[in-house]
């Protein structure tokens, strides 16, 4: 900026063309742009986390469909025939009912956590873009 002295150590500027507002809009935008940095690293690890929760929580319904709930049903098949053969009591066939059951309380929580992980990764990706439904429907220009 060029500068003007008169009598007396005043100065005054030539030409200020705004300096002031052009730097305070300068600092205000380097401030946005580091928030919207900042917030879209947070939405990039909630999205790592809860892409992450959901292979786990899949991987574990897959564990018990496949493992545990079979093996649990056949322990009870296994505990009421004893019991009709007269082998065993019938507190080992309540046993397996127990177990069973909690395994049935156990999948349905899993599939409810299953549920929310997949409700919060598709929030947080957002709605997928479409195609124009009709060949007839031209672009907004």
């Amino acid at each position: 900026r060029a500068k003007v002295g008169l009598i007396g150590g005043l100065t005054l500027p030539l030409w200020d063309a705004n300096g002031e507002g052009i730097a305070t809009a300068r600092v205000e935008r380097e401030w946005a742009r580091a928030a919207l940095e900042t917030e879209h690293e947070a939405l990039l690890g909630r999205l790592a986390i809860s892409t992450l929760r959901t292979e786990s929580l899949e991987r574990q319904r897959a564990h018990m469909e496949q493992t545990l709930v079979p093996l649990v049903d056949q322990q009870v098949r296994n505990a009421t025939r004893l019991v009709q053969l007269g082998e065993s009591s019938a507190l080992v066939l309540v046993e397996s009912l127990a177990r069973a059951h909690q395994v049935q309380l156990d999948w349905i929580s899993m599939r409810a956590n299953l549920a929310s992980a997949e409700h919060e990764r598709a929030f947080l990706i957002g709605p997928a873009q479409r195609a124009p439904e009709t060949a007839t429907e031209e672009p907004i220009q």
